[in-house]
């Protein structure tokens, strides 16, 4: 939730807990935009405020307004007729989920919500997409970005079989190629999982 400009002192704030002895990590996922239902507490009074944005920063995922931008009347016909209707919200500052990302102290998540195919495409695409743009461009090693895929969130969740590849540990392996790997997931098509001979 540091995402909107208040990153450096939310690690800052990690960062000095940690040293004390909290044990204590964070989740990321690496896109510039959240998720969730526009009947939600995430868009009460004040939210364009909070946000420094206007109505347009909401992406519409499903339903008669699909791929569209949020307008004021939209926005307050779908709070009271349809509050289920999941959004996209453009808000996040990229060098804050950047910033996140790099920490040692923050792993990996998806947090993915769908519906009937609809949603963000990080449900689909947090794990390619963090291999592509932050390995393949030199920012973490593949080592470290495995492990806060793997071995952090399980041994956050206490999942003891999971994460690694030692005696006794579930066999749970993917095997891919570092050069070639990228998401194909877009707010348009969350669930794209687009091959050299197939368009989403």
């Amino acid at each position: 939730m540091g995402g909107y400009g208040q990153m450096k002192e939310l690690l800052a704030i990690l960062d000095r807990e940690r040293a004390m002895g909290l044990d204590v990590l964070c989740d990321c996922y690496p896109y510039y935009a959240f998720s969730t239902r526009i009947g939600e507490t995430t868009y009460d009074d004040g939210f364009l405020e909070r946000y420094r944005a206007d109505y347009s920063c909401i992406e519409l995922c499903e339903g008669p307004y699909k791929g569209m931008r949020c307008t004021e009347a939209i926005f307050n016909e779908l709070r009271e007729n349809a509050p289920e209707t999941i959004t996209v919200g453009h808000v996040m500052k990229p060098e804050d989920v950047d910033l996140a990302l790099l920490h040692p102290g923050v792993m990996l998540a998806s947090d993915g919500l769908m519906d009937a195919g609809q949603g963000h495409p990080r449900a689909a695409g947090t794990f390619p997409r963090f291999i592509d743009r932050y390995v393949k461009t030199g920012k973490l090693t593949l080592f470290r970005a495995v492990e806060k895929m793997t071995a952090m969130p399980a041994g956050r969740l206490g999942l003891t079989s999971k994460g690694h590849l030692g005696v006794g540990a579930d066999a749970d392996i993917v095997l891919f190629d570092p050069e070639t790997i990228k998401d194909n997931a877009t707010f348009h098509s969350p669930t794209c999982r687009r091959t050299a001979s197939s368009t989403c």
